[in-house]
C-alpha cells in the first residue's frame, strides 16, 4: 500500500481466498502454561492449564491448533476446553473462531498421571500454531516441574488413652527425607506447629 511497513497476505484453509494484513498489523498468537501447585511422583490427575492470547492488534483468522508434547512417564488422561476440539490421542485442539487483539481464549486443561518411577524434573513443550499469525518466536512454551515424592504421615499420641486435662505428646512420623513444617490441629483449631527433624 506504498507505506514501506511490510504487508501480509494469508491463504484461507482451503485457499477459496485471501486475507490482508496491511503495516505490518497481523495477528500474533502466545502460549501459556500454568502447572498449578506442581506434581508428585505416581500423582494420578496433575494438571496443565494452557492458555492462548493473541498480543497483537489484528484479529486472528482460521485453524488455530495447540499442541503438547509430553515427556516419557506422563500421560495424558483428559484434555478439554471450552470452544476447543480437543483430541487426546494427540494431545491437541484446535478451533477456527477468530480471536481480537489483546484477548484470549478460554484455557484448555491437560490432565496427567505420572509415572510412579519418574524422579527429577518432566519437561513439557506446548505450541500453538495456524489464525494467520506471522511471528514463530513466540509460540511455544516449555513448562519445567520439579517432581515431589509422595509422603507417608503416621500419627501418634502418648500417654494413650489419655485422661481429660493430662498432658500428651503429639508425635508425626513422615518419609525419610521429607522437610518443612508439621501442623497439628484439632478440627480447625490450631494446636501447634514443629519443623521435620529426622523424620518426625
Amino acid at each position: 500500500n506504498g507505506d514501506g511497513k511490510t504487508d501480509l497476505v494469508i491463504a484461507s484453509d482451503n485457499y477459496s481466498g485471501y486475507t490482508v494484513f496491511l503495516s505490518g498489523d497481523f495477528p500474533d498468537l502466545t502460549i501459556a502454561v500454568d502447572h498449578g501447585s506442581g506434581f508428585t511422583q505416581g500423582q494420578q490427575g496433575g494438571t496443565y492449564q494452557i492458555t492462548v492470547t493473541n498480543v497483537n492488534n489484528a484479529a486472528s483468522s482460521n485453524l488455530v491448533t495447540v499442541s503438547a508434547s509430553l515427556p516419557s512417564g506422563v500421560t495424558a488422561a483428559s484434555l478439554v476446553g471450552t470452544g476447543w476440539n480437543c483430541l487426546l490421542a494427540t494431545v491437541s485442539c484446535t478451533r477456527s473462531d477468530s480471536l481480537s487483539g489483546g484477548a484470549s481464549y478460554l484455557p484448555i486443561t491437560l490432565t496427567v498421571n505420572i509415572g510412579s518411577g519418574l524422579t527429577g524434573n518432566v519437561v513439557s513443550t506446548f505450541t500453538v500454531s495456524g489464525g494467520g499469525e506471522a511471528n514463530a518466536a513466540n509460540d511455544s512454551a516449555t513448562d519445567t516441574t520439579f517432581l515431589r515424592f509422595p509422603t507417608t504421615i503416621t500419627f501418634a499420641s502418648a500417654p494413650n488413652p489419655s485422661l481429660l486435662g493430662q498432658q500428651i505428646t503429639l508425635t508425626a512420623s513422615v518419609t525419610a527425607g521429607a522437610t518443612g513444617p508439621v501442623d497439628f490441629l484439632d478440627g480447625v483449631t490450631p494446636l501447634g506447629s514443629a519443623r521435620v527433624a529426622s523424620g518426625q
